[in-house]
């Protein structure tokens, strides 16, 4: 009986949290007066982070041993793709081109806000013999533990029998085909020179796939 009252005890109170949780949500955000300029000021164009006929995205920095700032970013060429590898290529015309023709790329500046400078492109698709990293390179993460920095990346290459007998539209169904190959692999490497030089250990396989 103690364990029935304190049951339904502890129901009404959770009930009332609810209730509670509900209006002052209802209530404090029933205007919106933010202001996102004011919040933000005024940006230090040495800041921003541009280059020209390249969107650029997902960008992932540490701190060096040298005091520097080394930032490693996916990048991808604006257009239209040509049709010489691909009839459908059109799919990654301009942004959508990430899926396929993104690239990444190095850069390093004295202070963790910038201005960082490019420096080179560091892993790249070369549409060559099939493998798991044929084509992109995508969202970069470095972590550094012990004496090795490991630079982490997603990659696709492209399985025509995916989604074959889908109900998908044609494009959505060609875009999957390369998209639904995705794994994730990583680079390892003892200095920003020796990564620079081309000295990293790169295992063949990725480290995580998808599981059906």
């Amino acid at each position: 009986m103690f364990l029935k009252r304190l049951q339904s005890y502890m129901m009404q109170k959770f009930a009332l949290f609810q209730f509670f949780i509900f209006f002052y949500t209802a209530t404090s955000f029933a205007q919106d007066n933010l202001n996102l300029n004011d919040l933000i000021g005024t940006v230090d164009s040495s800041a921003i982070f541009i280059q020209k006929d390249y969107y650029l995205w997902c960008s992932s920095v540490i701190k060096g041993e040298d005091g520097k700032y080394h930032m490693f970013y996916s990048r991808w060429s604006h257009g239209k793709r040509a049709l010489d590898n691909d009839s459908m290529n059109y799919i990654f015309d301009g942004f959508r081109g990430w899926n396929k023709y993104s690239e990444i790329a190095y850069a390093v500046s004295d202070k963790i806000n910038g201005p960082y400078q490019h420096v080179k492109t560091i892993l790249k698709g070369d549409d060559g013999k099939k493998k798991w990293n044929q084509f992109t390179m995508h969202n970069p993460q470095v972590r550094k533990f012990g004496k090795y920095y490991y630079l982490y990346y997603i990659s696709n290459t492209y399985d025509s029998t995916l989604f074959k007998n889908s109900k998908f539209e044609k494009d959505w169904i060609h875009w999957l085909q390369y998209n639904a190959t995705q794994k994730i692999g990583v680079i390892k490497f003892k200095s920003f020179d020796d990564l620079l030089k081309g000295k990293f250990w790169s295992p063949s396989l990725p480290l995580m796939e998808p599981d059906g």
